[in-house]
């Protein structure tokens, strides 16, 4: 930083820290007020580009996805293998529907490696993934382990209509950030608002997968590169990181 003011564009929702100096910006509070904290020997504005109304008719979906595993396709192991790890026929009570992740061999990425997410919505993940035969045929069958994710939240079970929706964005979020070796991803829609909005939390044996997902980040929102500009020292002739003295 430096003398004077510099100036910051902030655009989203939540907690501001600053560790350069003591600022700590809240939120929830009206966002488009302009808060200058005194520093020492300079100045930072913080200017919020939302407004609240702006915030609340664009609300961030948060979605928490509690992740198990592994099982296996058949249920059991060869007999070299001392895990038997349940099988995914075993998935079909009433909290099994949600996201799910194949680990397994590839050609070129490996063993153990993660081969696809896919979704089941209303039908079990025993239902949909017997409904996947080709995996079957593939050439380790036997080390082949699928990771189940079942929605979870503290408000109760949503609506199955808005269960769905957020089933089906939570898979595509993960799709879109993780690129698994079997999955296309020319079937999701980059521009689609929503899936803008919407951001995933991974708990548990969530493997592979990033704990965080953001639409904001793994979608088209900000993908304008056009807008983007570096910051830029305009204070004099000094230099970033001098001292006031003038080393």
């Amino acid at each position: 930083m430096g003398c004077g003011t510099q100036r910051l564009l902030i655009c989203g929702v939540g907690s501001i820290r600053c560790f350069c100096g003591v600022i700590a910006v809240s939120l929830h509070a009206r966002l488009d007020r302009v808060i200058q904290p005194p520093m020492d020997g300079f100045s930072v504005t913080i200017r919020i580009s939302l407004t609240w109304e702006e915030a609340m008719n664009n609300p961030v979906t948060v979605v928490h996805i509690q992740w198990a595993g592994p099982f296996s396709w058949e249920g059991k192991q060869k007999s070299e293998h001392p895990l038997v790890y349940p099988s995914v026929n075993d998935l079909n009570g009433s909290t099994d529907y949600g996201v799910y992740q194949v680990y397994g061999c590839h050609a070129i990425y490996g063993v153990d490696t993660l081969l696809y997410i896919g979704k089941a919505c209303e039908q079990t993940f025993a239902v949909r993934l017997r409904q996947e035969s080709d995996w079957r045929f593939h050439g380790d069958l036997q080390r082949l382990t699928v990771y189940v994710g079942r929605l979870s939240g503290w408000n109760g079970t949503p609506s199955n209509t808005e269960w769905e929706e957020h089933i089906n964005h939570a898979e595509k979020l993960l799709i879109l950030a993780h690129k698994p070796a079997y999955n296309a991803q020319k079937g999701i829609d980059y521009n689609e608002e929503r899936l803008q909005e919407f951001h995933v939390l991974n708990w548990g044996c969530h493997r592979s997968l990033l704990p965080e997902v953001s639409g904001w980040r793994y979608s088209s929102k900000f993908d304008d590169e056009s807008k983007y500009k570096p910051f830029s020292y305009s204070c004099g002739s000094a230099k970033m990181g001098s001292t006031r003295a003038g080393t």
